[in-house]
């Protein structure tokens, strides 16, 4: 299954463009939040990492380079997790 997780750091920010990206690219369930990079008490992303199983995609439509350190440990993370 395919799955979506959108951020955006401050709640000024529109998370519409992401999720439009997410549901096109056909995930078929989303997380989101309204988060700084430098929280991380990350509720939804949290969640996903939880549920999202061996063989599931997970599709992120931006990887802003000050995040960047904490994305790649999540992936790395979910690739330990599908070796399993």
């Amino acid at each position: 299954m395919k799955i979506g997780y959108a951020r955006v750091s401050t709640t000024e920010q529109d998370l519409s463009g992401q999720l439009a990206a997410l549901k096109e690219a056909g995930c078929k369930r989303v997380y989101s939040e309204k988060k700084s990079g430098a929280n991380s008490d990350r509720a939804a992303l949290k969640r996903m990492l939880k549920e999202v199983q061996s063989g599931d995609i997970v599709v992120v439509t931006r990887l802003d380079a000050r995040t960047y350190g904490v994305d790649r440990t999540t992936i790395c993370r979910l690739q330990k997790r599908a070796e399993m």
